[in-house]
């Protein structure tokens, strides 16, 4: 994608290991608001951060690859808050953070409501200026509101099939 090409848009997501902060800058003129994602609950094998966490990890998530970040673990907090702080340095103005689902009363990570509320409320007192928009969890709404700047919704009916990797 040719970043000068984007134009107009409200929120720009990007998965960040893609673009230099040369880019975030041409799409920030052109464009409201560019969001870099992250996974708070989740790391897969390509991650850079992967190496470092694998050790921090609760299972393993069959369907996507990855692995549940264990969010009691300090080293975990402590990486987390360093890739934070890495993409801001690259000039985002906000994060989209995936897998909120993950802690919610169905969710694998369920047990660890309260640290992902802390994590959350962590990042937002750090960057108090910055924009987060939180995916999915609705459940949690009540404990992150004062955190997060808009809730995104991801629709859950499809007919892909993740065991035949294909539509039914």
């Amino acid at each position: 994608m040719k970043p000068e090409l984007v134009k107009n848009y409200k929120y720009i997501i990007l998965e960040s290991k893609h673009y230099l902060p040369s880019n975030i800058r041409v799409l920030k003129s052109q464009n409201e608001k560019v969001f870099a994602y992250i996974s708070l609950g989740e790391v897969n094998k390509n991650a850079p951060h992967y190496s470092i966490l694998k050790n921090n990890t609760l299972g393993k998530n069959k369907i996507w690859d990855s692995y549940y970040l264990d969010l009691n673990s300090k080293k975990t907090i402590e990486i987390l808050m360093i890739l934070v702080d890495e993409l801001f340095a690259k000039g985002y103005d906000g994060l989209f953070l995936d897998n909120f689902d993950n802690f919610t009363i169905h969710g694998p990570q369920k047990e660890q409501k309260t640290a992902i509320v802390n994590l959350l409320k962590m990042i937002k007192e750090k960057y108090p200026n910055k924009s987060f928009i939180q995916n999915a969890g609705l459940d949690l709404i009540a404990e992150t509101t004062n955190y997060v700047d808009a809730i995104a919704i991801e629709s859950i009916a499809t007919d892909y099939s993740f065991k035949q990797k294909n539509t039914a």
